[in-house]
């Protein structure tokens, strides 16, 4: 605990306290003068936050850390997040790596994402102890293997685009490999060998070669392999996400159908010692919510819950949703016997989140744990040195109709996600601009300039699209459309300074190419308008404009789903 306090010290956070003696406990308190502690972490929750007790039921309260969507987080930031997190009384983090380590004889394992070295997971791992939370490794050992798989000469490894081909000889060598490492890099027990949606797994090159073959026999096969390499480490925990269980027992692979009961006959292919990981990021129906646990607990295998601090397929944390989410999750959690709760921090489709807006989350989900719900601005500014109003503010870009991703991405003529809401109406856009307007009022380029940007880029864009509809209709572009098409060429430059600061501050080079490759053809597109409208001609046709919007589809916020009239990758 001295050390946890020292080290805080030297960040510029003081704990003022009389604390004279600091005494491990199975409790955590303050008695004349005298801090006992279950935890380090949970001692410093009663520290800053100047209280005389704590109680809480959980065995690990956590975060996961997606490390494999780009954005690969330099030592210096990890460590940023695990005394921060740590003040939240955080006591595990989870490292989901994919591919982002060094994997002797396997070249392109890693290759050009920013893998991590042995002495930067060191550092992590000792880091990570002064304040004693757990660094548990999160690999995937079956499916979401993309960016190996890529590669010609993984071929021989592969079922799937995203799933390692199984009863092969070099698989369980490359899934030995992977254990290895894990055990020599990590001083925990625990490992998570993922095995999550694995569609399609025994349909591909396994098929070609072994006929047909019942996938969940495929499946838990698998699972049983690998937990024997593990055990065979060293280790004494293997987690897997649950979601295949129940998607392979569902006629439309849904994974929350409440319907579906998994059977002694299969729970007896669940090795002992495997912890079931129920994700469940979406559901703020309770009852789903409370059924799904039980599916879990019933299994008689150790269940943790994976909630979320929803920042993934947004530019900043979306309060809103994990407010309906997680808290629920957490409350539903505490009804049941599940020790665990973990809030993931998935970074899906390129990491352009701005990822330090999630400690908002984690602390207020915190705050729902130990003080039921009631948050302390002055706590919040001392641990992340942000004001609490500011960051509430931040989270208010993800309080619009249409997402500021989708519209941020969306093409300037094509205008893909924008017609699904709007169709070929001008009319229609205006609800959306006075939204967009509102939201800005509350941001500036000095405070917020993150959010700012993204704001006022896409209320140009939806101004503009406005009146391009409109004027094409009367038959005459209106050439004003170029002023703001060149302001918005400069904002989205402004836009791009930003990631490229927040992104070498924070992360490794490799990933930063994904997020600027589209900020660059937004640049280029809007060229392309001012040279449309430049060269229009009073009864031309505009192919584009002419076609008849599809609205109310449902549109996955992927970049590639909406960014392109085709599909080119």
């Amino acid at each position: 605990m001295k050390k946890a306090i020292e080290e805080l010290n030297r960040k510029g956070i003081l704990i003022k306290n009389n604390i004279c003696e600091y005494i491990k406990s199975d409790e955590t308190k303050v008695v004349d003068n005298k801090l006992y502690y279950k935890t380090v972490s949970e001692g410093l929750v009663l520290l800053i936050n100047n209280k005389k007790k704590l109680h809480m039921t959980l065995d690990s309260f956590g975060t996961m850390l997606d490390l494999s969507r780009g954005a690969v987080f330099k030592l210096s930031y990890i460590k940023e997040l695990i005394y921060k997190q740590a003040l939240m009384g955080v006591n595990q983090i989870w490292l989901y790596i994919e591919d982002v380590y060094e994997l002797d004889g396997y070249p392109t394992f890693g290759y050009m994402r920013g893998r991590y070295t042995k002495d930067e997971l060191k550092a992590i791992i000792e880091y990570a102890e002064i304040f004693e939370i757990e660094i548990v490794p999160s690999i995937q050992v079956l499916g979401h293997h993309g960016q190996f798989l890529r590669w010609p000469n993984s071929s021989p490894y592969k079922d799937q685009s995203q799933v390692l081909i199984v009863e092969e000889e070099k698989t369980y060598a490359l899934i030995k490999k992977m254990i290895e490492w894990a055990k020599s890099n990590f001083k925990t027990n625990k490992i998570h060998v993922g095995m999550d949606e694995t569609f399609g797994l025994g349909f591909g090159a396994f098929y070609k070669k072994n006929g047909y073959k019942d996938p969940m026999e495929i499946f838990t096969n698998h699972l049983n392999i690998v937990n024997e390499m593990a055990l065979k480490e060293g280790f004494k925990e293997v987690m897997i996400w649950s979601d295949m269980f129940f998607r392979f027992l569902s006629p439309i692979e849904y994974y929350y159908d409440s319907n579906i009961v998994l059977d002694d006959k299969l729970v007896s292919r669940i090795p002992e010692n495997v912890t079931l990981v129920y994700w469940d990021y979406y559901n703020h129906n309770d009852k789903i919510v409370s059924s799904m646990l039980k599916n879990h607990v019933d299994t008689k295998r150790k269940t943790v819950f994976a909630s979320g601090t929803w920042v993934w397929t947004r530019f900043s944390y979306d309060k809103y949703q994990t407010d309906r989410t997680a808290k629920m999750h957490l409350k539903e959690t505490l009804k049941t016997s599940v020790k665990d709760f973990i809030l993931t921090q998935w970074m899906d489709d390129g990491a352009y989140a701005d990822h330090k807006t999630s400690l908002l989350g984690v602390y207020e989900i915190s705050c729902d744990l130990y003080f039921g719900g009631i948050a302390n601005k002055k706590v919040f500014k001392e641990i992340t040195n942000d004001d609490y109003n500011i960051a509430i503010n931040k989270t208010k870009i993800n309080e619009t109709i249409m997402s500021q991703v989708g519209l941020l991405w969306d093409d300037p003529l094509l205008a893909i996600y924008l017609n699904n809401f709007t169709g070929n109406s001008y009319e229609e856009i205006e609800q959306h601009i006075v939204k967009q307007n509102e939201i800005l009022k509350n941001l500036s380029l000095k405070k917020t300039p993150f959010e700012f940007l993204i704001m006022k880029i896409n209320l140009l864009k939806l101004e503009t699209r406005k009146t391009l509809l409109e004027s094409y209709e009367n038959k005459e572009l209106n050439e004003g459309l170029i002023k703001t098409y060149q302001e918005i060429i400069k904002l989205v430059r402004k836009l791009n300074a930003y990631y490229q600061e927040m992104w070498y501050g924070r992360y490794k080079t490799f990933g930063l190419e994904v997020v600027q490759s589209r900020l660059g053809t937004q640049i280029i597109r809007f060229e392309e308008m001012i040279y449309i409208v430049k060269n229009y001609q009073k009864g031309d046709i505009i192919d584009v404009l002419e076609e008849k919007a599809i609205k109310d589809q449902y549109l996955s916020l992927k970049y590639n789903d909406i960014a392109f009239s085709v599909k080119p990758f």
